[in-house]
């Protein structure tokens, strides 16, 4: 039977991809995509102090040692395959023709394909290396256990679409390829994504239904008739683009306790923009909640006096000894 040997979650803003130096930079594009004015009223004077060059050089450096330590996470439990669940930014799934609430592929692979870079403004120019590629690539897929998982998650009474062919003109989503580039690198494993539509309503996944998700999903897994060494992600989050630092740090006091009761009881609307990739956390900490979490960092990284950035979080789930 399969075997879930670890899990872990990491942050995949492209803010983590950048010199500290261009955040402020990046911090311009906040303006049309957030309460800018009202943000700037409110701001706390105390705050320009987590917008020192130094303060930010360390909390990108933390964070960059926190990938490596991942990476190494990674090679110390030499997982089979990594069941990854993140979100689908109209990427794969075509926002103005379908957006699934969650979503397996019956595909063999995806393909991350380049994206044309003169569409972009000059800053997502200098993050477009930790996302896709300069040329087409495969990323394998364990099309074998992610058919049990969702015809077994399926059979739970959660309902899922599922993919059979890549549309050819779409790549696999950032929150996937992240993974590969920044902390598998050369090493190409096996994936079973698992498509998240935190972003876009009506059909958003509500904290408790990621909580049912991430236990029918472990439940699969476990059922697996293969000899697999099972790897969970969660990619994404935690807080962003404005920074909501007790939100987070429950969230993760919540994995840490193994409280899902907690982390289901959130409301729905805390979960909006960046900030809804908590769901991919919640459901991966919900299918590993008897396993130990440590966190590697967490790191409120802002990029402006409004209070926007990310909430770069890695954490590590374990077997209990």
């Amino acid at each position: 039977m399969a075997e879930i040997v670890f899990g872990f979650g990491t942050s995949h803003s492209s803010q983590l991809s950048l010199p500290s130096a261009d955040w402020p930079e990046q911090a311009e594009l906040d303006r049309s995509r957030t309460p800018w004015d009202e943000l700037m009223r409110t701001a706390p004077e105390s705050r320009r102090a987590e917008l020192l060059p130094d303060v930010q050089e360390e909390r990108h450096s933390r964070a960059q040692q926190a990938l490596r330590t991942l990476s190494e996470t990674v090679e110390k439990f030499r997982p089979d395959v990594l069941v990854v669940v993140g979100d689908d930014q109209d990427e794969l799934f075509p926002f103005d023709e379908l957006v699934p609430t969650i979503a397996f592929t019956l595909t063999t692979g995806l393909y991350d394909r380049p994206v044309d870079l003169s569409k972009l403004p000059a800053i997502r120019r200098k993050t477009m290396w930790a996302m896709h590629g300069d040329e087409e690539e495969l990323y394998p897929v364990d099309v074998g256990l992610s058919e049990h998982i969702a015809t077994e998650v399926s059979a739970s009474g959660i309902d899922v679409a599922v993919l059979r062919t890549q549309p050819a003109t779409r790549s696999l989503g950032h929150a996937w390829t992240f993974i590969r580039r920044r902390i598998l690198g050369t090493d190409n494993l096996p994936m079973v994504p698992v498509f998240l539509n935190t972003y876009f309503a009506p059909n958003r996944p509500t904290p408790a239904r990621c909580v049912t998700l991430g236990e029918a999903i472990a439940d699969a897994i476990r059922s697996f008739p293969g000899d697999l060494r099972v790897g969970l992600v969660a990619s994404g989050g935690l807080s962003h683009f404005v920074i909501d630092e007790e939100l987070d740090r429950r969230i993760l006091e919540a994995f840490k306790s193994g409280d899902t009761a907690a982390t289901a009881s959130e409301p729905p609307d805390l979960f909006d923009s960046g900030t809804s990739e908590i769901l991919n956390w919640i459901t991966v900490g919900s299918a590993l909640r008897t396993f130990e979490f440590d966190l590697i960092d967490y790191l409120p990284a802002y990029r402006s006096m409004a209070g926007t950035g990310c909430g770069f979080a890695f954490g590590v789930w374990s077997p209990r000894t």
